[in-house]
């Protein structure tokens, strides 16, 4: 009985991890595309990137463009762990996503992932300025939702448990 509550209690856990994985990557690409980081309110860009924006066909004014290959890339990434059963779930651009090239729209060598990096801790030589949005929300995410995620997955065991005992 034992055995067959643990394989049920994996895959109870499991769906519910997933769902969650998924509700706060939607939720993470929402706030990017609202624009709804205190770090995207200031510094405002420069005239010289809002000109270059405009030679694209870019005319939003939004810090960090809200839209295309970064925001599209942000995905839920599943990984099974073999040994006990199990899943993680990672929230990101996939390590193998290039950046496209602004003219062509053919991919670089430059990793997608390089692009999230300089936007969250910014660059000097770039003079690109820092703008935070994964670290504060996974921090907030950590802090605010995991808990009753937390609750919601032992709820559901316990139930699980109960059945088990009834049907033994």
């Amino acid at each position: 009985m034992l055995s067959a509550f643990r394989d049920r209690a994996v895959t109870i856990a499991t769906k519910d991890i997933r769902g969650f994985a998924h509700e706060e990557q939607r939720g993470f690409v929402k706030r990017i595309e609202d624009q709804n980081f205190q770090s995207f309110s200031r510094p405002y860009l420069s005239w010289a990137t809002l000109a270059k924006r405009r030679k694209r066909g870019i005319t939003s004014r939004k810090v960090l463009i809200a839209r295309g290959r970064y925001v599209d890339n942000i995905r839920v990434h599943e990984r099974p762990r073999p040994k006990d059963r199990a899943h993680d779930f990672l929230i990101g651009v996939h390590e193998d996503v290039r950046v496209a090239d602004p003219d062509t729209g053919a991919p670089t060598d430059l990793p997608m992932t390089w692009i999230a990096k300089v936007n969250e801790v910014g660059s000097e030589k770039l003079r690109i300025p820092a703008r935070p949005h994964w670290w504060p929300y996974f921090i907030e995410m950590l802090h605010q939702r995991v808990p009753a995620l937390k609750k919601r997955i032992e709820k559901n065991l316990h139930v699980a448990w109960k059945q088990a005992r009834r049907t033994r």
